[in-house]
């Protein structure tokens, strides 16, 4: 069933995007962009907390609506999107990882998106090893922000606006200006050929302070689509 949905998912998104090639925005002076999740490692981070590893796992979990829960899956496939440093698992600690992931399947979690239209959700886990050699996972937004402290690196910006992620725009790039972060999100797809991007100011801890939104449009080669 739920490999039915993410065929049905694939071809919804290429529909969408159909006769729309991206665009790429010419950065302002100072303005950097992100480097893939992946291409960030430990030093990058400025943790509040001692730790020694930290992964992200990612993962996709059916809805039922009827009984009101998440439906049990033991094959669940976790895929890690981002580590701070390769590292080799024993069988506990893979046992005591996927522990962790299946503890926050529950509606209330902070970092998920619902795979539109389809009653299946995408969820991201954040583990870490502690300084006494324990995995632990981090289980709501307070929890994050108290362990990246003051957000003064682009690796943590990235993991923090990550959670923050809409379902359908990501952060493309930054540009730091005094104590602020101006964020410069893109959007996946448009259904004409106008489209838009966000700006969205963050302050050190996180807070985001104010919106701007330009208006723009795909050159002539863009096809409209009706559905």
């Amino acid at each position: 069933m739920k490999f039915r949905y993410m065929i049905l998912l694939s071809c919804f998104v290429t529909l969408l995007n159909a006769g729309h090639k991206e665009e790429i925005p010419l950065l302002e002076k100072g303005e950097k962009r992100f480097n893939g999740s992946m291409a960030y490692r430990m030093e990058a981070f400025h943790f509040a907390w001692d730790i020694r590893y930290f992964e992200v796992l990612q993962y996709d979990a059916e809805y039922d609506k009827t009984k009101g829960s998440y439906l049990p899956d033991e094959k669940r496939k976790l895929e890690p999107v981002f580590q701070s440093a390769p590292r080799a698992f024993s069988s506990r600690e893979r046992e005591v990882r996927r522990w962790l992931a299946e503890a926050v399947v529950k509606r209330s979690y902070f970092w998920k998106q619902t795979l539109h239209p389809f009653p299946v959700e995408r969820f991201r886990v954040l583990n870490f090893i502690d300084q006494s050699g324990r995995f632990k996972a981090i289980e709501n937004r307070s929890e994050l922000l108290q362990m990246l402290g003051e957000i003064d690196t682009e690796a943590e910006l990235y993991l923090w606006l990550e959670t923050t992620m809409s379902d359908f725009s990501h952060p493309y790039s930054y540009k730091r200006i005094g104590d602020l972060y101006r964020v410069r999100f893109q959007s996946f797809f448009s259904f004409s050929c106008d489209y838009q991007e966000t700006f969205l100011y963050y302050d050190m801890q996180g807070s985001r302070l104010k919106e701007e939104v330009v208006k723009r449009r795909h050159d002539e080669t863009c096809i409209p689509i009706s559905l």
